[in-house]
């Protein structure tokens, strides 16, 4: 399961709450947050406490675009303290399930974007590029069916030629580094946050050479609408691997009046 972007303020918590639910009801493995969550510890705790305290999963927050690293940590600390399974994506990078690997990349490229400003959390070429070596391998490497499915984790998304990087207004937001570093990887999947009014439908697909970008919507339950009136509902996404392929479900909880 993957989460992003509450960013914070009184509904943060109710809609943690609405997710818990629908987690309680198809428990998954781990869940991913993969940032947005708030700047300061009580609203990052607000956000996860919800979603890790008593859950029979390991919560794995990764600090993005708004997350104070030392604020992060607090809140991830206090709430590991009282005995919930949470980690700090930060520093917990790779993840190993069965017949699955999931790599985190906390942060964003660029110091300017970060809401936390110097508190905040960037990544360099240098970094995505040891993550994908630890995630896939090098370049060019071993892509048959024997091998684990790969799922990177990242609230900045890669830039794209689709739909899948566009904010409201047609504008690309994916980052250029990012999409050259993942040619030739054999990676799987690419969870992504940012993209907040597309959450991908429901469906599944075959693993190959180039990854599914599955853009996993906000927490956001900010009331916003789309230009033809609809209004955007608070997502996150489900992604199932099995030996060959790979499937994918919004979870939409129900939060809102």
């Amino acid at each position: 399961m993957f989460l992003a972007d509450a960013r914070g303020g009184d509904d943060a918590g109710a809609t943690a709450r609405g997710v818990r639910a629908a987690l309680d009801a198809a428990p998954p493995a781990v869940v991913v947050t993969l940032g947005g969550l708030g700047t300061d510890r009580d609203t990052i705790e607000a956000t996860l406490g919800p979603l890790a305290t008593g859950a029979p999963w390991v919560v794995v927050a990764i600090p993005g675009d708004r997350e104070a690293i030392p604020e992060h940590r607090a809140a991830i600390g206090r709430l590991a303290a009282a005995g919930a399974p949470v980690v700090d994506g930060s520093q917990v990078r790779v993840i190993e399930l069965p017949g699955v690997r999931v790599g985190t990349l906390p942060g964003v490229p660029w110091r300017t974007r970060l809401a936390a400003g110097v508190d905040g959390c960037v990544h360099d070429v240098d970094d995505l590029a040891a993550l994908l070596d630890a995630l896939t391998g090098p370049p060019g490497g071993d892509v048959g069916d024997d091998r684990p499915t790969t799922i990177l984790a990242t609230q900045t998304p890669p830039r794209q030629q689709g739909a899948f990087d566009l904010a409201p207004g047609g504008v690309h937001v994916g980052e250029i580094a990012l999409a050259a570093a993942l040619v030739d990887r054999g990676l799987d999947v690419v969870a992504q946050g940012a993209v907040d009014d597309l959450p991908r439908a429901a469906g599944a697909a075959r693993r190959g050479a180039a990854p599914l970008f599955v853009p996993v919507g906000a927490l956001d339950a900010t009331p916003r609408y789309l230009a033809d009136g609809t209004r955007v509902v608070p997502t996150g996404v489900t992604v199932t691997a099995g030996p060959r392929d790979v499937a994918w479900e919004p979870l939409r909880p129900r939060v809102l009046p």
